[in-house]
This record gives structure tokens, C-alpha cells and sequence, in this order.
């Protein structure tokens, strides 16, 4: 039994939608995680002011849990890339097809192939891995350098 054209591109264009939406849902959770990770980190370090080992362990944790919490958004960014440009590929054959008679062709008219928004997308969380990695720097240099020093 073989699926009408039709019946193909509304099922694949149903599913796109989907996974935008599944990709929204993924960056909204990881948008919402990384400033609480910041700020626990900011707490952390305001109340222990790094004065022992153990605090600035506990903030150095802290930080590089968001660092890979970064990284592996940013996978997820360029794997959500892949496949929506993978499936506009596919929208754009059905709709260049011969037998397919559409009132507008969408995908035909669009790339698949421009940076669009991913770029702009993978630079939030490429933003928060350079805050944490600022934030460690800061905090290790912190921790042992004498303060005193420096004002005189």
C-alpha cells in the first residue's frame, strides 16, 4: 500500500512541528537550569568566601556540572540541527515532485542549508560555558591570592 504524497508530507510536516517543539521544551530546561546553577555557585561562594578547601571544592563541582550541562546542550542543538534540515530536505523533495500539487510550497522556497537560527540558538549556551569557566578562573585566583596584597 503505498502512501499518497500528500499523506507523507502532512505526516512528515506534523512531525517537524513536533520536534521544534520538542527542541523549544529542550532549550527552555536547559535555559532554566543554568542560572540556578550560576547562582547556587554565587551562594556557595558568598557564604564559605572560599575560606576553606572544602567551599571552593563545592563551587568548583558546582561549575563544572553547568560546564557540562553546556556541552551537552550544545549536542543536542547540533543533533536538533541535523534533523530539521534533514527533514526540510525531505519536505522540499515531496514537494518538487511531479505528482505532488500542493497550493503553496512552503520548503521549496526555504533553505535547509543557512545558518538560520541554530547559530544564534548554540551561542546562549556556548555564553553561560564561558561564565563558568570566567567564574572558576575567578574563584581558584581568588582563593590564593592574598587580598592585602593587592590594595596596598
Amino acid at each position: 500500500m503505498a502512501v499518497e504524497p500528500y499523506e507523507e508530507y502532512e505526516l512528515l510536516a506534523e512531525d517537524t512541528a513536533r520536534l521544534s517543539d520538542r527542541r523549544h521544551n529542550t532549550n527552555s530546561l536547559y535555559l532554566t537550569a543554568n542560572p540556578v546553577l550560576l547562582g547556587a555557585s554565587a551562594i556557595l561562594l558568598q557564604q564559605s568566601g572560599l575560606k576553606d578547601t572544602l567551599s571552593l571544592s563545592l563551587v568548583l563541582r558546582v561549575a563544572v556540572a553547568g560546564a557540562f550541562i553546556c556541552v551537552s546542550w550544545l549536542r543536542l542543538i547540533a543533533g536538533y540541527r541535523r534533523e530539521a534540515r534533514r527533514r526540510f530536505s525531505l519536505l522540499q523533495e515531496i514537494e518538487n515532485r511531479a505528482d505532488f500539487e500542493w497550493p503553496v510550497k512552503i520548503y521549496a522556497k526555504t533553505s535547509a542549508n543557512g545558518r538560520g537560527f541554530s547559530g544564534l540558538e548554540a551561542s546562549i549556551p556556548t555564553m553561560f560555558l564561558i561564565t563558568y569557566v570566567l567564574f572558576v578562573t575567578v574563584s581558584v585566583a581568588f582563593k590564593f591570592t592574598d587580598l592585602a596584597t593587592l590594595t596596598k
